[in-house]
């Protein structure tokens, strides 16, 4: 137990201390960095180079089949550890890849983030929603809990014959 002398002391110490200013800082906002130019080159198969028509919202339906394993997860990609940059640039040539192979089921794990607030949690949809992302994804949801929950996202791919890079 302290005795007098080092009460007296911390306060000898202490007198001056004041608490901090709080600061209240705005969220952080995501960057997003444009894909490289060489990206933008004509695409394969001779498809449109944008697609008219926007990612939906995955269905309840298909969320709960996915969910329960009647629609298998084709592909998974983990963006863990990556900037907003190479998680972007990532993310096109995963789904590139897929679209190409034809699968249409695909798990991307964003991660939560802090107090679920994650840059790459909030910025898969924006590039979903943007070209060239757009013209392969039909639509795309929050993944259920046991595939990683708002730490991750089902995306349904369109089929070729609809597919637009």
């Amino acid at each position: 137990m302290p005795d007098n002398n080092d009460k007296d002391a911390w306060r000898a110490e202490t007198a001056d201390v004041r608490p901090l200013q709080k600061q209240v800082l705005p969220p952080p906002v995501p960057e997003a960095r444009p894909l490289p130019a060489h990206r933008d080159a004509a695409p394969p198969l001779g498809l449109p180079a944008t697609a008219d028509i926007p990612p939906q919202s995955l269905d309840f339906r298909t969320r709960r089949n996915i969910s329960r394993g009647r629609l298998p997860i084709e592909a998974r990609l983990d963006l863990h550890d990556m900037t907003l940059f190479e998680a972007q640039d990532a993310t096109l040539r995963f789904l590139s890849v897929c679209a190409s192979r034809g699968e249409k089921i695909i798990l991307i794990i964003t991660g939560q983030g802090r107090e679920g607030e994650g840059a790459l949690k909030r910025a898969l949809p924006l590039w979903l929603e943007e070209a060239p992302l757009r013209g392969l994804v039909a639509a795309y949801g929050p993944a259920a809990r046991h595939h990683g929950g708002g730490g991750a996202w089902y995306i349904r791919l369109r089929s070729g014959k609809k597919m637009h890079l």
